[in-house]
């Protein structure tokens, strides 16, 4: 992969978020919250109900840094409910001579636009006029990591012109942990342009500032046709997002001209809430060893997730409809119904 584009991101994630939103304000006076890089989809990750007061009451501030030759990383803020994490990391140059690009598919041909200032100018024309080396930084996680969602992580960021970055993350673990804080490598990632780099380690501890509350379903239910059963359903949801995992397995009498279709299977969920938003989502297959799998590699009796990244909406779900639907050729599948139970709400 092109090492000046997006390397955080599972391809499929890129895709499917591409409904992200530009122009979100930052907050008057100051650079902003954590949500102002995550409430930047159609409808908002977190409850929205909640005014900017109650959410910056969920975040904490810790001001963690992480040295660079170049630059310091400052974990400015962060929201946390057990499951759901949001960072917001500030990136401060050590030197005049340093004009920070974003890892995140910035070239230096690109325009610089500042959240601060109409100054609209390319990082090239600024470093040319400032006499300024061009120092690219991004930040990650490992998403091979098994402790994290299978959708991945996903990174944006913001310019000042004062030579400053700020860095939003986002990613989810797969278990909930209420109470315990829970520590998570964070990977630096920086080098001037045009270099080799070697990614850096920034060990970074995670409190919960809220908590999610837990929703659970069995299921012997056949969906997409027959293709596959529905399991289970768990949905892990607080004021700051949600993510739903569907279990299935596949038909043992499924056909090969049926697994195909495994490749091109999405998955709708809806909650008699509007509010709801599907953010992002992913299907992961693992075999009977339980080890993951391409798709296409897939034969009966063997296991399917859905797992999908949701906005919070107003309240907890009670109940909920997954709506089975193959894109390849744009029909709708048999999908399922279920009541959702809590376990710790």
């Amino acid at each position: 992969m092109d090492k000046m584009k997006r390397w955080m991101l599972v391809l499929l994630v890129a895709a499917l978020c591409a409904a992200q939103i530009s122009g979100v304000g930052m907050a008057d006076g100051a650079k902003g919250t954590v949500f102002d890089f995550v409430n930047v989809y159609d409808k908002p990750t977190t409850q929205s109900t909640l005014s900017a007061s109650e959410l910056l009451a969920l975040t904490r501030a810790p001001n963690d840094r992480y040295e660079t030759a170049c630059a310091t990383y400052t974990l400015k803020q962060y929201a946390f409910d057990g499951c759901n994490v949001y960072l917001m990391v500030e990136v401060a140059p050590k030197s005049a001579d340093v004009l920070l690009m974003s890892d995140y598919m910035y070239e230096p041909e690109d325009t610089r636009l500042l959240e601060d200032s109409d100054l609209s100018e390319t990082f090239a024309q600024k470093a040319g006029r400032d006499g300024q080396r061009i120092i690219v930084s991004g930040i990650g996680v490992d998403v091979t990591n098994p402790e994290l969602a299978y959708f991945g992580s996903e990174a944006s960021e913001k310019y000042f012109s004062d030579g400053t970055m700020r860095l939003g993350l986002q990613f989810a673990f797969k278990e909930n942990r209420i109470e315990a804080p829970r520590s998570i490598d964070i990977k630096v990632r920086e080098y001037e342009y045009g270099a080799d780099w070697e990614d850096q380690q920034w060990t970074v501890e995670l409190t919960p500032t809220t908590h999610a509350a837990e929703a659970h379903a069995q299921l012997d239910q056949p969906v997409a046709d027959g293709l596959m059963t529905a399991e289970s359903v768990e949905l892990l949801r607080s004021e700051i997002g949600a993510v739903l995992y569907i279990t299935c397995h596949v038909a043992e009498q499924a056909s090969a001209a049926d697994l195909e279709r495994l490749n091109s299977i999405d998955v709708k969920a809806q909650f008699g809430d509007d509010t709801i938003g599907s953010i992002c989502s992913v299907v992961q297959c693992f075999n009977a060893q339980g080890e993951p799998i391409y798709t296409e590699q897939a034969t009966g009796g063997d296991r399917v997730i859905i797992c999908m990244k949701l906005g919070a909406g107003t309240a907890p779900a009670e109940s909920m409809h997954a709506l089975f639907h193959d894109y390849s050729t744009d029909k709708d599948m048999s999908g399922f119904s279920t009541e959702l139970v809590y376990t710790n709400r």
